[in-house]
């Protein structure tokens, strides 16, 4: 009991003074069994944002898409609209009609709102295609997001049977029409969910060919094997929007010095 007691005590003591040094860092906890070490950032509005840490690419990974509920944090005004009469624009669906170039503006509103915790600062971005092929396959040589082998797990959103119009599609139904809530799109085994189907997600890179911008993962229109291949790069021009894509953010960690420390927890920015 007494070592319960001090734990708990300890805890708050802890939350006590994150909240006194303005920080919107809440937890860093694991996901149950000790294998995801995930940090949680308070978007306000009880709107939070949790990162994975993915040790082999040394970085922090958004463990869902970015939400509705997440971007209308940094524009209220956002709507993900609607498709064939089907709402996109739930709070937990994956944000999409955001452009890259939006998708980086969402990147820079995190990184000024950033944590200073125990001398490192947090800088949000989008990930590299390398980096997003490195956690999709959880550092694996798999064909697919969830694997060697084909067809799809059933709770991966994709294009099946749930959608009743003529047309190829999979021999399966994963009961969402559209895009389905971020924390019910397929985790790996590396904790992040989302990142085959659901919706397509921008990265950092150029095409290598012009200055169009590639994206990653298919979607919940999609059903082809070559499209949910994690060698499928698709892109676009960066002031584009479209109904299934959106988008993941990463955190790179760096140190501060000791006075830009202090001033940043006395709310100096």
């Amino acid at each position: 009991m007494k070592h319960a007691y001090q734990r708990l005590l300890g805890l708050c003591l802890l939350f006590i003074a994150v909240l006194l040094s303005g920080c919107n860092w809440m937890a860093a906890t694991d996901n149950g069994n000790g294998k995801h070490k995930t940090l949680v950032f308070n978007l306000g509005n009880k709107a939070t944002l949790q990162m994975v840490w993915i040790e082999p690419l040394n970085l922090f990974v958004g463990k869902y898409e970015v939400s509705n509920w997440q971007f209308r944090r940094f524009d209220p005004k956002h709507t993900s609209g609607q498709y064939k009469q089907r709402d996109l624009d739930g709070s937990n669906q994956p944000v999409v009609n955001v452009s890259w170039n939006e998708a980086q503006n969402f990147c820079k509103w995190l990184s000024t709102n950033h944590c200073i915790l125990g001398g490192k600062r947090y800088a949000f971005r989008l990930p590299t295609e390398k980096e997003w092929e490195a956690f999709a396959a959880c550092g694996q040589n798999a064909e697919y997001p969830w694997g060697p082998s084909w067809p799809p797990p059933r709770n991966w959103n994709y294009f099946g049977r749930e959608n009743k119009e003529p047309g190829q599609k999979l021999d399966n139904n994963d009961g969402f029409r559209v895009s389905c809530p971020v924390q019910r799109s397929g985790p790996n085994s590396w904790g992040l969910f989302g990142v085959g189907g659901n919706v397509w997600e921008w990265c950092e890179d150029n095409d290598g060919k012009s200055q169009a911008k590639v994206f990653k993962g298919a979607s919940w229109s999609d059903c082809h094997p070559y499209f949910l291949k994690l060698s499928r790069r698709s892109s676009n021009a960066p002031d584009k929007r479209f109904m299934n894509r959106g988008f993941r953010v990463v955190a790179s960690i760096s140190d501060v010095g000791v006075e830009e420390q202090k001033r940043l927890e006395v709310g100096e920015r």
